[in-house]
């Protein structure tokens, strides 16, 4: 099967600034890890099986998350195709449509079983947590997308608000952008109070430059946000 025109692009490492890692443990207290039940795991697990492929398809769309990545895309000047991190990919649903418009992706999942057979080329599996991604990752990205996940980073993976917002900061490139999708918000007075302390958060690292509703049910909202390139 030919590549797509994205695909093609070289992946030109020596041009992009590098982050040797993710220091979590200094990025302010950090709360215990808790493991998710085989409950919500298997919730989790079935989700996008559930929900299916047109439902990736319509995220996307819906995010305006293919009209960000093709800004990356090489006009002549020496600029690589966008480098994407996806994190709490899932099934890789999402990752794999969009990696035809990336030079590379990267979907990061600690629970949900992902499939090297259906991976695009230019796409790389980490089977793990966030955190331990944060200390062994070397790449700057120039996307990052948080969909419905920044929750379950809180619960699960210990991390306040900040330490999230400011992980995200640290792993993109300048200029980069976060793709951010809130949980479920209509009657769930929870999933507000985190939206609004991630939006805090993200207040002192980024600049909201999109914002609209991500899917018609549960008032779920996404916000493009844009890497300050000082950390404030």
């Amino acid at each position: 099967m030919a590549k797509s025109e994205a695909q093609k692009l070289k992946y030109k490492k020596h041009k992009r600034p590098h982050v040797l890692s993710v220091d979590i443990e200094h990025l302010g207290k950090k709360m215990e890890y808790k493991q998710p039940s085989d409950k919500i795991i298997s919730e989790w697990d079935n989700y996008q099986k559930r929900y299916g492929w047109e439902d990736a398809t319509d995220r996307i769309e819906r995010m305006k998350i293919k009209e960000v990545v093709k800004q990356y895309w090489d006009t002549g000047q020496d600029v690589p195709g966008c480098v994407l991190l996806d994190v709490g990919c899932n099934d890789g649903y999402i990752t794999r449509q969009i990696a035809e418009y990336c030079a590379k992706c990267i979907g990061v999942e600690p629970f949900v079983n992902l499939k090297d057979n259906k991976k695009p080329d230019n796409v790389k599996w980490y089977r793990g947590t966030f955190n331990d991604y944060t200390r062994i990752s070397s790449t700057r990205f120039d996307v990052l997308l948080s969909l419905a996940v920044s929750i379950q980073l809180r619960d699960f993976g210990g991390l306040s608000e900040d330490q999230i917002a400011k992980a995200y900061w640290q792993l993109l490139s300048p200029g980069g952008i976060v793709i951010h999708e809130t949980q479920k918000l209509a009657n769930r007075p929870n999933n507000q109070e985190h939206t609004e302390r991630m939006l805090e958060a993200f207040s002192k690292h980024f600049k909201i430059i999109e914002h609209g509703q991500a899917r018609p049910s549960g008032g779920r909202e996404y916000y493009h946000l844009l890497r300050y390139n000082n950390d404030n």
